[in-house]
């Protein structure tokens, strides 16, 4: 009886080293996923603030073409108005003169 209390015991024991074996092997496993993951996410991050760079990049690229963009419509508007302001001043002096010469007829 004491014989097949070991055995039984002994047996329990295995099966217990075997469960402990396979929860290792588990835990192992879930470790290596774990540091995949988290090399996933790191590798995400570090895309992450690449492209964040990149854009912040274009976008200042962007902000200063804008701005040359805006130096040349307004440089080119103030040439414009100033031309427009010209043919006005002329058109009137024209008129001006007209009507004086005008008048000196009608004297």
């Amino acid at each position: 009886k004491e014989k097949e209390k070991q055995t039984k015991l002994k047996e329990k024991v295995e099966k217990l080293e075997n469960e402990i074996l396979l929860l290792k092997t588990q835990n192992n496993e879930l470790e290596k996923i774990g540091k995949l993951k988290m090399s996933g996410v790191f590798d995400i991050e570090k895309e992450y603030n690449e492209l964040r760079i990149e854009f912040e990049k274009l976008k200042n690229d962007l902000l200063i073409e804008l701005e040359q963009v805006r130096t040349i419509w307004n440089e080119r508007w103030e040439k414009r108005k100033t031309q427009i302001d010209d043919e006005w001043r002329a058109k009137i002096k024209s008129t001006d003169l007209q009507a004086l010469e005008s008048e000196k007829k009608i004297d």
